[in-house]
């Protein structure tokens, strides 16, 4: 007697079990690097770890709105697909996909945690763009008002050189 863990399904059935396309599937194995099992007539199989896997995927892609390559960083980190090379070779290691909840969190507090690390930086340059353009309003403050004192000791100066009655007289 074949147990349920044991059982095989179809491409079909494992679609119809998750209401997803069957092209949706294939796309995932590929992309994720699944292993792709298949029976003696070239067929797909799929076992319960199997659907768990994808179940865990469409949840990803539903609820958290993750893309492929963020699953895909998600199944390494919770030991699902152990590293870019047994992605690519289809060398899955399967470990129980409950945990996914604990993948994710760590996910989004890495994401956070990058997120913030990328705004501190922002604020860190833009701070300094600040200083820096305070720096030359001061600069040219400065120089702005010097030349207005020289042109004010000129103005004088020329003034000065002149009568009382010239200056009314023109």
């Amino acid at each position: 007697m074949i147990e349920a863990s044991e059982r095989e399904y179809s491409v079909g059935e494992v679609a119809e079990i998750l209401k997803e396309e069957i092209y949706n599937l294939r796309y995932w194995q590929k992309e994720l690097g699944l292993p792709d099992r298949r029976n003696e007539m070239n067929q797909r199989i799929y076992t319960q770890d199997d659907i768990n896997r994808f179940k865990f995927i469409k949840e990803l892609r539903e609820n958290e709105k993750l893309s492929l390559k963020a699953i895909r960083k998600v199944l390494r980190k919770t030991g699902i697909i152990i590293n870019e090379e047994t992605a690519a070779t289809n060398d899955v290691a399967v470990v129980g996909v409950n945990n996914y909840t604990a993948a994710v969190d760590k996910l989004k507090a890495d994401l956070v945690g990058e997120i913030k690390k990328t705004m501190d930086d922002k604020n860190d340059e833009l701070k300094q763009e600040i200083d820096d353009l305070k720096e030359k309003i001061d600069y040219l403050e400065q120089e702005r008002n010097s030349k207005i004192d020289q042109l004010i000791a000129e103005w004088r100066k020329k003034n000065q050189r002149k009568g009382f009655f010239s200056s009314i007289f023109k």
